[in-house]
């Protein structure tokens, strides 16, 4: 494999069928910019110590310049490494996906070597998409988990080029690959054992981010911090739950899916509700208006009056043998039973469906 200080050109050089192109593509970008420089070819050979018949090799494609005359070659034309070799700013969403079918390709065809090297050159090519380095990290996992004869230097290898990479992407600050990397980052210093160094990473991320939840329990595991793993995984769980018991509810109230579908809804909502609240049945009123709409008026009252049953007894709090102490219940809160009961009232009596039920 290529030196890593070899990786620009090698995008040039590597693969046959794929090397006239390079070089006439290099050649055209040569002539470019020399006329652009106002500059003969015999002017450009002395400038770099070169014959007038080596320029024209390199201009027409027959030849390529070496490797360790391509800086001077740049500062000659006026421009730098990225603008002789054709490096862009930007590359698509397609032509990644492009791009990583053929290393893939390479891969299955040609081996490790060959695949390598072709990622490394595109790298080079694109030097700040973010995106590609993204998927460089996603295809060199698929190195390690497709070749299982590699050797343990050559996954280091490969754990270390990831590392790289990532830490490459987070320095960009780029908000939507940012924080992605930093997870992984995050996991591969838990793998190692680095349990600072993973902390560090995932204190980076704002505090009400759920997508590292696993990786911190595993945090607070290692550091033998059970209580706060535990806590963790309570208050998410909640919150998931609870998330899901809003969108049923939503559901339901827009009515947007046919009436088997919509009576499924119901009882998870009901479910969810039992295990979010205990028996304090919140999903009541909603059912009781769905019914009312049905027509289902037996059913609509029954809802609706163990609605009102279960805020006579208590105040609604969370299920505590689930949730607590993570999620601290609702029973302590300031608000009164009586005032609670009226403003349970004032919806009951503002809606057109269940005032009716309640005057019954």
């Amino acid at each position: 494999m290529a030196s890593f200080s070899d990786w620009r050109y090698t995008f040039f050089v590597a693969g046959n069928e794929r090397k006239n192109n390079m070089e006439l593509f290099l050649g055209n970008k040569i002539t470019e910019l020399r006329k652009k420089k106002g500059i003969t070819q015999e002017k450009l050979a002395n400038m770099l110590g070169v014959s007038t018949p080596a320029v024209s090799k390199w201009e027409t494609g027959t030849s390529y310049p070496d490797i360790t005359i391509l800086s001077p070659l740049a500062r000659a034309l006026g421009t730098d490494l990225d603008g002789l070799l054709g490096f862009e700013e930007f590359i698509s969403e397609e032509r990644i996906a492009s791009i990583s079918e053929e290393i893939i390709f390479a891969f299955q065809t040609k081996g490790n070597p060959a695949a390598e090297d072709l990622m490394m050159a595109y790298l080079w090519q694109y030097p700040n998409s973010i995106p590609l380095k993204q998927q460089a990290v996603a295809l060199i996992t698929i190195f390690e988990l497709q070749d299982m004869n590699a050797s343990e230097e050559k996954r280091t290898e490969w754990d270390d080029k990831k590392y790289s990479l990532l830490q490459e992407i987070v320095l960009s600050e780029n908000a939507e690959y940012k924080y992605e990397a930093l997870s992984s980052l995050a996991a591969m210093e838990l793998q190692r054992g680095n349990i600072d160094k993973a902390e560090e990473f995932l204190s980076c991320f704002p505090e009400k981010i759920s997508e590292i939840t696993g990786l911190k329990v595993e945090l607070y595991m290692k550091q033998n911090r059970k209580d706060l793993a535990a806590n963790l995984l309570q208050k998410e769980l909640f919150s998931v739950l609870n998330k899901s018991y809003i969108y049923l509810i939503t559901i339901l109230e827009k009515d947007i899916f046919e009436r088997e579908r919509m009576n499924c809804f119901a009882d998870t909502l009901v479910k969810i509700d039992e295990i979010l609240h205990g028996d304090a049945l919140e999903s009541g009123i909603v059912l009781a208006k769905r019914f009312a709409k049905e027509g289902k008026t037996s059913q609509a009252k029954e809802a609706l009056q163990g609605y009102l049953k279960c805020h006579e007894e208590c105040i609604t709090g969370s299920n505590d043998l689930l949730f607590a102490p993570a999620i601290k219940s609702t029973g302590d809160s300031s608000v009164s039973s009586e005032m609670m009961k009226q403003m349970m009232m004032a919806a009951i009596m503002s809606d057109p469906d269940l005032a009716p039920l309640y005057n019954e």
